[in-house]
């Protein structure tokens, strides 16, 4: 409790530094001095304050004194739930009185059983004479004592709060160069980051977190007093300082001017009229100015607002709301440059710390196509398909075949997740094109075949036309395709762990088969290796010096280069007048 007592008050002071320091470094570059500048910025504070105050003590004032004139129409909201006996209210009223009634009853049985003729008759007692002790009245120092005996620990911790407060805006660099000296000159550079960011961030979030309260409490006295509730003024500072609690405070806010509504005037409907009002605006606050404003200033994911919220109000009270989101900024922060205490950047921080790549593994593995599909458009926003395959797609197949290796997973898993995949690209193997110039052939398995499918999706979002052909084909049957299609290119596709004499004897039996139809290409996706062109043989089909690593970006370029010139061929053909 006296750590309490304590630790809120100093929290308080250095939170409102945050909020004042700002001025009184604009107020220093504009040529006055340090301690006049602090001193006209806590004075402007207090006056601020004070104006608040007045106007929430005035406001209040009116409202208890009008309270009794809004008795009568409470009572007949009240008689509107009653008016009768086969309604919600009666009903549910008269189980309760039946319950309470079956409970009483046999307390009530047993304390008069007892009660009989034998019971003695006590005899009358003599009446006492009545002594009254007459004091004197209190005296002004008790009188005293009694109207400021509640309110004398706040006035202790204001007074706290305002002498820390400015103490702080006055040895301000001095606190920081305490600071890195506490942390080691050799982490100057460390520190003086760590340092910066928490205060970059906690006073954008106030200086946001003020503007947002400000235009809320605007729009809720204008509001309020177009539907002729009293007190709106009241209800709209309110409304702005109850704000700086997240999530309880707008509830609040919302919650004693829709009470006031109904006790004020007849009916439910300027009530409705009311809660409307407060949940527009409330939208409005949340889905405009906050996302406009913020943009995620303070580095907290919503969760971590919440857990915050949650924990700090358990420790410190209703105040723990107010100062959750700069104590976790600072803690995210600290996280964020400290390895020791990393849990707290990885726990409330906005950066995920899972990379792309096992997030869309993940989702895939556990049948989640709609979550993947998001990842993936979310993607596509900012690259290529042909680039979405090289970082994001083929590095989730070679994931799956590792695994499948490596026996982590089961067969069943890889085709429901190749299968997820392909859905969520919408990659159908219906839609090749007829005359492709290239052809995709599996190596090995599903996941190659899969691997194979995405090499049509990145040629096809080229202008490249493209079919993929399974690994269950015989050398034979493959061969028999590309010579049926005309393709100029055929493309053995594998993803590591690659089978390099499989794929080399398919190479060699197509190389049998297709004489000089087709150029043959071994894509095999394996980080770490080079990719490598099937040149080794008098007899080898290549693609010259086309070289591939990991990623189908190089293949797909020359493959566009090359379905252009056919077109441009094909065109002037068309265009040549005919010779006689």
């Amino acid at each position: 409790m006296i750590a309490r007592d304590i630790l809120i008050p100093i929290a308080l002071s250095i939170l409102i530094t945050f909020l004042l320091h700002p001025i009184v470094r604009r107020l220093r570059r504009i040529g006055i001095p340090n301690g006049l500048a602090v001193v006209i910025t806590v004075i402007l504070a207090l006056g601020i304050t004070s104006a608040i105050g007045w106007v929430v003590i005035q406001q209040a004032y009116q409202l208890v004194a009008n309270i009794p004139d809004y008795r009568e129409n409470l009572r007949e909201k009240v008689r509107s739930f009653r008016t009768s006996d086969t309604g919600t209210f009666a009903k549910l009223t008269g189980t309760i009185e039946e319950l309470k009634h079956e409970l009483a009853s046999p307390a009530t049985q047993s304390t008069t059983a007892p009660t009989t003729a034998a019971t003695p008759v006590v005899a009358p007692v003599e009446e006492a004479v009545k002594v009254q002790v007459v004091s004197e009245g209190p005296g002004a120092g008790q009188y005293a004592f009694d109207l400021l005996g509640p309110v004398m620990p706040a006035l202790a911790a204001l007074s706290i709060i305002i002498l820390l407060v400015t103490f702080l805006l006055l040895y301000t660099e001095d606190l920081w160069e305490r600071i890195i000296w506490l942390a080691g000159i050799r982490q100057i550079s460390l520190t003086t980051s760590a340092t910066d960011e928490v205060s970059t961030r906690i006073a954008r979030y106030l200086r946001m977190q003020f503007v947002v309260n400000l235009v809320y409490g605007i729009m809720v006295w204008l509001g309020l007093m177009l539907f002729g509730v009293p007190n709106s003024l009241l209800w709209g500072v309110l409304g702005f300082l109850l704000r700086f609690a997240p999530y309880i405070g707008p509830s609040l806010a919302a919650i004693l001017p829709i009470l006031l509504t109904a006790a004020v005037f007849p009916g439910w409907s300027r009530v409705l009229g009311v809660a409307t009002m407060f949940a527009v605006i409330e939208l409005t606050t949340n889905m405009v100015l906050e996302p406009i404003l913020y943009a995620n200033s303070t580095g907290i994911s919503t969760l971590g607002v919440v857990v915050a919220a949650v924990i700090w109000s358990w420790i410190w009270g209703p105040i723990g709301i107010v100062l959750a989101v700069p104590i976790t900024v600072c803690l995210v922060v600290i996280g964020k440059h400290v390895p020791m205490l990393a849990i707290f950047h990885h726990l409330f921080g906005t950066e995920s710390r899972v990379p792309e790549v096992a997030r869309l593994y993940q989702r895939l593995m556990v049948d989640d196509d709609l979550g993947a599909e998001e990842l993936i458009t979310e993607r596509l926003e900012t690259v290529t398909p042909t680039v979405l395959c090289d970082e994001l797609l083929l590095p989730v197949l070679r994931e799956l075949k590792h695994d499948l290796a490596a026996g982590m997973i089961e067969p069943a898993h890889v085709r429901r997740a190749v299968n997820s995949l392909e859905v969520t690209i919408g990659n159908d193997a219906a839609a090749a094109a007829e005359h492709p110039l290239l052809v995709c052939i599996a190596a090995q398995n599903e996941v190659d075949y899969a691997a194979a499918r995405l090499l049509v999706y990145a040629a096809a979002s080229e202008g490249v036309p493209a079919i993929a052909l399974s690994s269950d084909l015989l050398a034979s049957e493959v061969a028999t395709k590309i010579g049926e299609t005309g393709a100029g290119y055929a493309a053995i596709v594998q993803v590591a762990p690659v089978s390099v004499s499989h794929s080399r004897r398919l190479f060699k039996s197509l190389a049998g088969r297709l004489s000089n139809s087709a150029k043959i290409v071994d894509v095999s996706i394996d980080p770490g290796r080079q990719m490598r062109s099937s040149a080794d043989g008098a007899e080898t089909r290549s693609v010259g010096d086309l070289r591939l690593e990991q990623s189908f970006g190089p293949l797909v370029a020359r493959l566009k280069e090359q379905a252009s010139m056919v077109s441009t061929a094909v065109t002037s053909a068309t265009q040549s007048p005919a010779v006689a």
